[in-house]
């Protein structure tokens, strides 16, 4: 997979918020975040070898990162721009992936293949770490959950 163990971050995932999710859904740019495999729970999906989102700008209408992860195929990089107002914006760098954030910290993947994230960022009241929790059903119907733990590096 892609995006989905980011990005966050998803966000990212990865998603990346901070205390106050309705305010920050995601943590403040600029910063760094390495997923802590440990901490993590893959719900049986691949597990990668690492993971690293660095947000660049976080506001409503400019949202900024990039997201790389390496697996046993390799390393993938991905980036994207766009308002945290639900909309699906292509991700550069992978070819056929959406990504939509909402204020709230919610989250969508369309991936090229027809697998879909559904996701929530929340992050720990300290700003040292996020948690990504996400849906990820496969175009034949496979199903699992995943939390996926953040820390900051930078």
């Amino acid at each position: 997979m892609n995006l989905r163990t980011a990005l966050p971050v998803v966000l990212a995932l990865s998603a990346l918020s901070l205390p106050a999710l309705a305010e920050h859904p995601l943590s403040p740019a600029p910063s760094t975040w390495k997923l802590n495999i440990a901490a993590s729970d893959f719900g049986g999906g691949p597990k990668p070898a690492s993971v690293t989102t660095t947000l660049f700008a976080n506001t409503d209408n400019n949202l900024r990162w990039r997201h790389s992860e390496t697996n046993s195929q390799g390393t993938t990089t991905g980036s994207w721009t766009g308002a945290r107002d639900g909309k699906l914006r292509p991700v550069s760098g992978i070819k056929g992936e959406k990504f939509s954030m909402q204020h709230d910290g919610t989250f969508h993947i369309d991936e090229a293949d027809g697998t879909t994230v559904d996701g929530t960022i929340i992050g720990a009241d300290d700003g040292k770490t996020y948690t990504e929790t996400a849906t990820i059903k496969t175009k034949d119907g496979q199903e699992h959950h995943e939390k996926l733990v953040f820390d900051r590096v930078k």
